[in-house]
């Protein structure tokens, strides 16, 4: 989950590797969290693609930014949404 990448990034990148199958020792653990951090992405992101749609895809980078755009209305109907169409998923999220 993003909001334990941001926690960890290398801790999650070596759980991954183990999940592929892949040897992933720290020090190639800590070259891919360089190299895939957030704003190493938006900095990639915004020299390759000039236009507008790369500015909204990488805002923040910040876990939790959502409720800045979220009113208490569409955070209900939201809500509601999730309600009538449960998640098989087992996450759980601290909010």
């Amino acid at each position: 989950m993003y909001e334990q990448l941001q926690q960890n990034a290398v801790e999650e990148i070596k759980r991954l590797a183990t999940f592929l199958k892949t040897p992933c020792d720290d020090k190639l653990a800590n070259l891919i969290a360089e190299k895939c951090s957030f704003q190493n992405l938006k900095n990639a992101t915004l020299k390759v693609k000039k236009g507008e749609m790369s500015k909204i895809l990488f805002r923040k980078g910040m876990v939790g930014d959502w409720k800045t755009h979220f009113t208490v209305a569409l955070n209900e109907k939201f809500d509601q949404y999730l309600q009538r169409h449960p998640t098989t998923s087992m996450n759980t999220y601290d909010i």
